[in-house]
């Protein structure tokens, strides 16, 4: 499989691809950790998962809050907002909820 890199933000060190409807981030750090990973799911409507989940007792590292305005149009249509959440499996691995939405729509 041959891809060129999707986007390169340096510092901090962020490398994208996509393939196929996957977008892989590879992160350069000066050591390697366990539990350093992150696994991006996304989904429709981070809020009512967040509660969804919050209900059942997941407990989250961060709310749902914005973290990206994509205004080029890198990773999808200019000016998508991504909305991510994050939390821990069992093993202390990370995993982020992820939406996608249009910036006129209200946080």
């Amino acid at each position: 499989l041959k891809t060129k890199p999707l986007a390169c933000f340096d510092p901090p060190g962020l490398l994208f691809f996509r393939i196929g409807d996957l977008r892989l981030l590879l992160e350069r750090h000066s050591s390697v950790e366990a539990g350093s990973s992150v696994l991006y799911l996304l989904i429709d409507d981070i809020q009512s998962e967040h509660q969804r989940l919050s209900g059942l007792g997941v407990h989250f590292d961060s709310a749902p809050h914005l973290i990206h305005v994509d205004s080029d149009g890198t990773f999808g249509a200019r000016g998508t907002q991504e909305w991510m959440a994050f939390l821990r499996d069992p093993d202390q691995n990370c995993i982020a909820l992820v939406e996608r939405r249009p910036s006129s729509i209200a946080a």
